[in-house]
């Protein structure tokens, strides 16, 4: 609510000031009796009494109109990996092949400890937008265990998931990591939180796919926050998918969005309801159209499933992590549900690295049978 305050009397200190610099032009250039005639500028009194009047319009416009607008634009528009993940150039595999993970603080690992970045390849989306990718072959090549497309969430990259992505490859699987549109190195366009992501991802998917031998290998995709939601989007059409994993999962979109505004900005209503509606207008989607659930309800009672969720996240709550679970029509020998107590949104991994691996290590042991 601050923000927005402070951005309404920025636009109307502004438009007074140009209202006074509108009267000195007039009067310096001696057009006072002229700009008197026309109810301007003199006398003075019946300049600023029409300039208060205007700004009984211009406020209310400010406040309803211009600041959701602009909140929508850059919800649309401004959507891009934070900065202190921005030098993600790939995951690095040490001179013994094995996957070194990276954080914000140590994306830079210096080149005299051998081995390398993985080189990126670019992968065509939908609808052109190109998203950056990054295929990490298994330990051992000739014969991975599973394929495991890694999302992450808004505003991160390649690097949030680059932890999860080293536990995968010591499950002797090979891993792409996806940057999401808007993200890392992907293209730019206008965000949809899921929806086009989606499509991406079964893009991606079916690149993967097309590779020599890779047809009838296990697909297990993974994602959070973000990715999760376009994860759940995508995996109905992803045809021959071995598994899912979801990590702080959102149940649909509007519901989530009008929570993070509220607990993370702590924007009231209406200016929520205006900023998400000039959010869709600028990217051209509706969010009622992005509900996770309905996909997931969609997918075959055999899929093995882990979904996850941690006791302290404001932004998926617990409840929604168990409604996410409670879609999935498999039963509960196929699907699991781990809510990790004190772990806050997207946190669970870092939280307890040994736990997190021996769930993945079961979802991939149900996948690949």
């Amino acid at each position: 609510m601050l923000a927005i305050l402070v951005a309404a009397l920025v636009l109307t200190a502004g438009s007074l000031l140009l209202a006074l610099l509108v009267w000195l032009g007039l009067r310096l250039a001696g057009r006072g009796l002229a700009a008197g005639e026309a109810g301007l500028g003199a006398p003075p009194g019946r300049f600023w009494k029409r300039t208060r009047r205007l700004h009984l319009v211009l406020v209310p416009t400010y406040l309803f109109v211009v600041i959701p607008g602009a909140f929508g634009w850059f919800g649309s528009r401004g959507v891009a990996t934070r900065g202190d993940e921005q030098g993600f150039i790939g995951p690095y595999l040490d001179a013994r092949g094995a996957w070194q993970a990276q954080t914000r603080e140590t994306l830079r690992v210096a080149a005299s400890q051998g081995g390398g970045f993985v080189a990126p390849d670019l992968v065509e989306g939908a609808d052109g937008v190109r998203v950056r990718v990054f295929l990490v072959p298994a330990a051992s090549p000739s014969s991975p265990r599973a394929t495991v497309m890694l999302v992450h969430g808004l505003f991160r990259g390649g690097c949030e998931v680059d932890a999860v992505g080293a536990m995968f490859h010591g499950l002797g699987a090979e891993v792409c990591v996806v940057e999401l549109r808007n993200h890392g190195g992907s293209d730019a366009a206008p965000a949809t939180y899921g929806l086009r992501e989606s499509r991406d991802l079964v893009c991606v998917a079916e690149h993967l796919r097309r590779r020599p031998g890779a047809a009838s290998r296990p697909l297990v995709l993974y994602g959070v926050s973000l990715g999760a939601c376009a994860a759940a989007l995508a995996a109905p059409d992803i045809g021959g998918l071995s598994g899912l994993v979801l990590d702080a999962p959102m149940a649909e979109l509007a519901s989530t969005a009008h929570r993070i505004l509220d607990v993370r900005m702590g924007m009231p209503q209406p200016f929520r309801s205006l900023t998400l509606m000039a959010i869709e207008r600028w990217s051209g989607f509706s969010m009622a159209a992005v509900r996770p659930l309905d996909a997931l309800a969609r997918l075959p009672a055999t899929l093995p499933s882990l979904v996850i969720g941690g006791g302290e996240d404001q932004r998926m709550p617990p409840a929604v992590v168990r409604a996410v679970h409670a879609a999935l029509p498999a039963g509960p020998d196929t699907k699991a549900l781990w809510i990790r107590d004190g772990s806050g949104h997207g946190k669970v991994w870092r939280d307890d690295p040994g736990g997190y691996g021996d769930r993945l290590s079961a979802l991939l042991e149900r996948a690949v049978r």
